[in-house]
Parts: structure tokens; C-alpha cells; sequence
């Protein structure tokens, strides 16, 4: 008998511009000896399920140059975007990404205003 994974289910589907037929797309954990998931683009789709305990932080990585960091949980969540605006990714359906977005606005205005002395 199989041993099945821990959690609960989430599926992924993407649909990103401007990456070739047969591009591979990473989606790798946070956390150290997290799980990852490849899939390989076609027209710019492709779909990773998978099973989560909570939502976690994960790292998307398409090209060895384009990356980012999104929150991922157990839903069916759809990725929205174009190789030449990564890290300006659109997540739909997560309500930890949703909710991380104007606090990562806010901190992005700290730092910004913040002066060494």
C-alpha cells in the first residue's frame, strides 16, 4: 500500500506570458527539507498539486534568473503573469498572499524612508 501524503490538497494552475514551449517552472519550499515541484510549461500552462498542512512560503523559480516568493495553501489557487514582470506575480484564491501584500507594501515604504546614520 502506498503511503500517503500528510495535509490537506492544493492544486496550482499558471498561466504566465512571454516563457517557451517546454520552460521548466520550481516551485521549492521555504523551509529546509520542504517539499518541491517541477512542471514544464506549454503555452504558458501547467498545473502542480500537492498537499499542505498549512500555508507555507514556497519560491518560484522560472529561468535561473527569474524568482519569487509566494504563499501557497490548501485551495485551488491560479498564478497570473509575464517573464518580464516576475516578481509582480498575480495569486488568486490565497488568502495568505492576499493578506501579505499591503504589509509587504507598508515595510517596503519603511525601508525606503529609513536613513543611516
Amino acid at each position: 500500500m502506498a503511503q500517503q501524503e500528510k495535509g490537506k490538497p492544493f492544486e496550482i494552475q499558471f498561466d504566465l506570458l512571454g516563457f517557451s514551449n517546454g520552460a521548466k517552472l520550481e516551485l521549492s519550499s521555504f523551509h529546509e527539507g520542504g517539499r518541491s515541484y517541477v512542471a514544464i510549461l506549454t503555452d504558458g500552462k501547467c498545473t502542480i498539486k500537492g498537499t499542505l498542512e498549512e500555508p507555507s512560503l514556497y519560491i518560484i523559480t522560472a529561468k535561473p534568473n527569474l524568482r519569487t516568493v509566494i504563499w501557497i495553501e490548501p485551495s485551488r489557487m491560479k498564478i497570473l503573469g509575464d517573464s518580464l514582470y516576475f516578481s509582480n506575480i498575480e495569486v488568486l484564491n490565497s488568502r495568505s498572499q492576499a493578506e501579505t501584500i499591503p504589509i509587504n507594501k507598508q515595510l517596503d515604504q519603511c525601508r525606503g524612508s529609513a536613513s543611516i546614520a
